[in-house]
């Protein structure tokens, strides 16, 4: 392999790797522990304004005023991430919207997550986007 493409190759590799969503179907959540995330869409995964719902437990109770942060990215380079704040609807639940889905592919939700007692948490979920 010619010296000037090995560099190219590897910094591809490194690139694809760090825009790879968390392995898995089901949310994966890190930070404080016993906080559980559930994401869910309020309709089907299509280029357009799709509800999510959050909902946020810890140790499986209701967590409201939290501070609640939805960014949708996908799982390559160069798009422009979807970001929003969603606002609690009742103690645990948050609703965004206004979120939508810009291209279609596969994605990954990242919900970064901010208790009452200042612990965080950031939750990920991927998911395919169809046309």
């Amino acid at each position: 392999m010619s010296r000037s493409i090995l560099p190219l190759l590897l910094v591809i590799s490194f690139l694809l790797t760090a825009c790879r969503p968390p392995d898995g179907g089901s949310a994966t959540t890190t930070g404080a522990a016993g906080v559980e995330v559930e994401f869910e869409l309020l309709g089907e995964a299509t280029i357009d304004t799709v509800p999510v719902r959050i909902e946020i437990r810890d140790q499986g109770d209701p967590v409201a005023n939290a501070k609640v942060e939805l960014i949708g990215d996908m799982t390559h380079a160069g798009m422009v991430p979807v970001v929003t704040t969603p606002e609690m609807t009742d103690p645990g639940v948050y609703l965004a919207n206004d979120f939508r889905f810009t291209m279609a592919g596969d994605w990954f939700l990242t919900a970064n997550i901010e208790l009452p007692d200042g612990r965080t948490a950031t939750a990920y979920q991927s998911l395919s986007v169809s046309r």
